[in-house]
C-alpha cells in the first residue's frame, strides 16, 4: 500500500480480496451499488464473459442484489429460475422478444393492463409481431385463435384494473396441445394468492412496483420460469435491449417482499369490509 500514491489508495484502498467485508455474512442482502466487478486476472474475466465460469460481470447481466431478488421470486412463485428488470413493461417486451421474431403471433386476452395493450397494437406490429386479443373469459377463443406461427399465449388475471379472470388451467391446455407456452401476468394476485405455474402456466411475469415491491418507491418487473428461457431472457434479449434493474430498487423490492404475506392479508380484509359495507347502501344495487 506504502508504494500507491495518495490518489490510487483512495479509489482502490481496501478493494481487495483478502479484507475482512468479503468474507462477511450479512443477514440482509447488501445492495452492490456497483456497474463493473475486479477479476483475478484477465484469463478469470475471460472465462466468466465466456461463460465458463461463474461470477459477475456486469451489473446489467447480474448483479449480487439483483440475484438475491431473483431467487425470492423464483421460490414464492414455485419456478426455476428469475429475471428482474427495470420495469413491469421491460418483463413484458423481454419476455416477447425472447420468445418472437418477425412474422410470428400472439394470442392474448383482450383484458390487459393499457402498457402491454400499447405494446401489442402499436410497438410489436412494427416490428412484425401480430397480436390477436380474445375475450378472455371463454379458453375456446384462445384456441380458434391459434395459428401455425402462434409462439405464446399471453394472459392477464386478474386483470388491471377490471379484475376479469381467466381460468389459468383450462388455457394451459389448449396452449400445450400445440406446444406453445403462456405467460400469466400475476401482477394483481401476486404469489401470496395465486401462483400460475402450478396450474399449467410456463412464465410468470411482475410489475414488480406494486404489491410486490408495496411502497411505491421504486420501479420494477420480474420473469419467472424454466432455467433455459431466463438464460435466453438474460443473455440474449436483456444484454441486447437492456432493460436492467438497478441493484438499489432491488433491495428496496427485496425489503417489500419481507411484509408481502402480512400487507396482501391487510389487503384482502379491507377489501371484504368495504365490500360488506356497499351491500348495505341504499345507492349500490349490486357488488361484484
Amino acid at each position: 500500500m506504502a508504494k500507491q500514491g495518495f490518489s490510487t489508495r483512495c479509489v482502490h484502498g481496501a478493494q481487495r480480496s483478502d479484507t475482512r467485508w468479503h468474507q462477511a455474512q450479512p443477514v440482509s442482502t447488501p445492495i452492490f451499488q456497483t456497474s463493473t466487478f475486479a477479476f483475478e486476472n484477465a484469463d478469470h474475466g475471460a472465462a466468466i464473459f465466456a461463460g465458463e465460469n461463474d461470477g459477475f460481470l456486469y451489473t446489467r447481466l447480474g448483479n449480487p442484489t439483483q440475484e438475491g431478488l431473483e431467487e425470492k421470486m423464483a421460490a414464492i412463485e414455485g419456478g426455476q429460475a428469475a429475471l428482474a428488470l427495470a420495469s413491469g413493461m421491460a418483463a413484458c417486451t423481454t419476455a416477447v422478444l425472447t420468445l418472437c421474431e418477425s412474422g410470428d403471433h400472439i394470442v392474448a386476452g383482450d383484458t390487459l393492463y393499457g402498457g402491454t395493450h400499447q405494446l401489442f397494437t402499436h410497438t410489436l406490429p412494427r416490428l412484425g409481431i401480430s397480436v390477436t386479443e380474445v375475450k378472455a373469459d371463454d379458453p375456446a377463443n384462445f384456441a380458434a385463435a391459434i395459428t401455425d406461427r402462434t409462439r405464446l399465449i399471453y394472459l392477464e388475471s386478474p386483470a388491471n384494473p377490471t379484475l376479469v379472470l381467466t381460468d389459468i388451467a383450462a388455457v394451459a391446455e389448449v396452449a400445450h396441445a400445440r406446444g406453445i407456452p403462456v405467460l400469466v401476468d400475476n401482477t394483481f394476485c401476486t404469489p401470496y394468492l395465486q401462483r400460475p405455474l402450478e396450474l399449467g402456466a410456463d412464465i410468470v411475469l411482475h410489475s414488480a412496483t406494486k404489491y410486490i415491491g408495496g411502497h411505491g418507491d421504486a420501479i420494477a418487473g420480474v420473469l419467472i420460469g424454466g432455467e433455459e428461457f431466463i438464460t435466453r431472457a438474460r443473455f440474449e434479449t436483456l444484454r441486447d435491449v437492456g432493460g436492467c434493474i438497478s441493484p438499489f430498487n432491488a433491495w428496496l423490492l427485496i425489503r417489500g417482499l419481507k411484509t408481502l404475506p402480512v400487507r396482501m392479508d391487510r389487503h384482502c380484509r379491507n377489501a371484504q369490509i368495504v365490500a360488506e359495507w356497499l351491500t348495505t347502501h341504499p345507492k349500490v344495487t349490486r357488488v361484484i
